[in-house]
């Protein structure tokens, strides 16, 4: 992928410009580097949070549509029909989608800046790796997986391999899952067509916004110390 939007490359080459800065105080350095490292890992932390909601959504649906809940409460009443919540369901999950993406896309900008540093002012991080460590958001079991990220062998692999199959269920599920829902709901005759044919195109459309994050957003720029 190219670096994407004129944001994008504005942010590449600040990055570039304050790593090849040669006089910058070390405390200062330190003390940025702090804030990258801990805005990357709460935007990924807010990620991992908003596909796990929509897994969450996509579970409750399941459950309603399967008639495996027959009533539930709501602000305090109690709800027997479903099909207004069906409804909504996969425009939440859309929605939850595109919030990932988007937090994912300012996630990789913040990794820039930290490697960009790194490899100019501490190359032993760098060459090493050693700063990924600080990178708990890396993946979602991030801090799982970090007793074997700095194995050779299988434990480098475990964690591409964990981080690929995350990227590829958070990429795909939510679309996947919303083709089924829709599927169920238009072959529902209780549930109105117009709602669900308003649904799946305002679905339709926060899925694309999420996948156009990733196609022009600076996720070509994205390095691994």
């Amino acid at each position: 992928m190219g670096r994407g939007s004129v944001a994008d490359e504005s942010i590449y080459e600040m990055a570039k410009k304050f790593a090849t800065e040669e006089k910058v105080d070390r405390e200062d350095l330190r003390y940025f580097l702090d804030k990258v490292v801990d805005s990357y890992n709460r935007l990924r932390k807010a990620a991992g949070k908003s596909i796990a909601t929509a897994a969450a959504l996509a579970g409750l649906f399941v459950l309603m549509s399967a008639g495996g809940l027959t009533e539930a409460e709501l602000f305090g009443v109690k709800v027997s029909r479903f099909a207004l919540f069906l409804v909504i369901i996969p425009a939440a999950i859309a929605f939850m989608f595109l919030r990932y993406c988007a937090l994912t896309k300012s996630s990789v900008i913040y990794q820039i800046v930290f490697y960009e540093i790194t490899e100019r002012h501490y190359p032993s991080w760098y060459e090493s790796s050693l700063g990924s460590l600080l990178l708990t958001g890396n993946t979602n079991f991030g801090n799982a997986l970090h007793e074997t990220y700095f194995e050779k062998g299988i434990g480098w692999r475990t964690v591409w391999l964990t981080s690929t199959l995350e990227l590829l269920f958070a990429l795909l599920g939510p679309a996947a899952f919303d083709v089924y829902a829709y599927i169920f709901l238009f072959g529902a005759p209780e549930i109105d067509t117009v709602g669900v044919t308003v649904s799946a195109i305002v679905s339709g459309l926060l899925i694309v916004l999420g996948w156009l994050h990733f196609l022009i957003g600076p996720f070509g720029n994205e390095q691994k110390g």
